[in-house]
């Protein structure tokens, strides 16, 4: 307590006892009570403490609001991020910088050709990657009419590229993302136990953008695709989920349920986890800059 006498007169601070001192010190010089101990004045007393404790509860409020709004932006093993993650509350995955592209298309074919730029291409402004996630682009070359026409297609959509022709050179806009696709697989170890949890770490560079996770009960059956749970407490009895938390700035662990919670993966199926990084705003790149992409068979 006596270093409470020390405190200077501008600094606000969050606990009871400083509030309470400063609150003290106000009304003596204020009133000119020098010498008159206010601290046995019951009444007085009373209404001073809860001034001190509202004071106080509001500043912690405040600092503690601060300190969270960084933490759920950290990636540590303890950060409020992690923590609250156990109740279903995690962070977006990061946005990827968008651009669009003009492909440049050489009309040099000798007979008719079909070729096509496959989903996940690379298209590089120097180190920088960005990729067609959404769509592949397949192009016909008609040696007649000396033209070429196009086609962005994807899951559930085909739409015709606009392509413009000059000085035998076709051309035509795209739009891409600053992301990079990355997988690893995993095997379930053969000597699981009932209703035991199973996790594994992951190492990436950059920010996530999304992560998938595909099972297979053996090399003959087909892929299936487990959905992504908020928490490991979302996953509901017998549900195909698994969740993530971070453990470090890069690298996360992959959960899977036990059969209380979600479900226990069968011991010896083959897992593969596909992640998308970004580098998010640190990705934009300035217009003409991306020039080389993944080369065309």
């Amino acid at each position: 307590m006596s270093n409470l006498n020390i405190i200077p007169k501008n600094l606000i601070l969050s606990s009871t006892d400083s509030v309470r001192k400063k609150v003290l010190d106000r009304i003596t010089e204020y009133e000119e009570l020098q010498g008159v101990d206010l601290s046995k004045t019951n009444f007085l007393t009373y209404m001073i403490n809860m001034i001190s404790l509202l004071s106080s509860d509001n500043a912690s409020a405040l600092s503690l609001s601060k300190r969270e709004n960084y933490l759920v932006t950290a990636n540590f093993p303890s950060s409020i991020l992690n923590w609250a993650s156990y109740l279903s509350y995690t962070k977006e995955f990061a946005k990827p910088a968008i651009a669009s592209v003009l492909l440049q298309i050489p009309m040099d074919f000798t007979e008719n050709a079909i070729f096509e730029i496959p989903m996940f291409s690379s298209f590089k402004a120097g180190s920088i990657i960005y990729t067609n996630d959404q769509e592949r682009f397949a192009f016909i070359y008609d040696k007649a009419s000396n033209t070429i026409t196009g086609k962005a297609i994807s899951e559930v959509s085909v739409k015709t590229l606009k392509i413009l022709t000059q000085n035998n050179v076709a051309y035509t806009a795209v739009t891409l993302k600053q992301m990079e696709k990355s997988e690893e697989t995993h095997t379930v170890p053969y000597d699981l136990q009932p209703y035991q949890p199973y996790s594994f770490p992951l190492n990436f560079k950059d920010s996530l953008a999304g992560i998938e996770l595909y099972v297979r009960g053996n090399n003959v059956d087909p892929e299936e695709q487990w959905e992504l749970a908020g928490s490991f407490f979302d996953m509901g009895l017998g549900e195909k989920k698994f969740a993530f938390k971070y453990e470090s700035a890069e690298k996360i662990r992959i959960m899977f349920g036990n059969d209380v919670f979600g479900r226990q993966p069968t011991p010896g199926s083959l897992l593969r986890v596909v992640l998308y990084t970004t580098k998010a705003s640190k990705g934009s790149v300035i217009a003409n800059t991306i020039t080389k992409m993944d080369r065309i068979y």
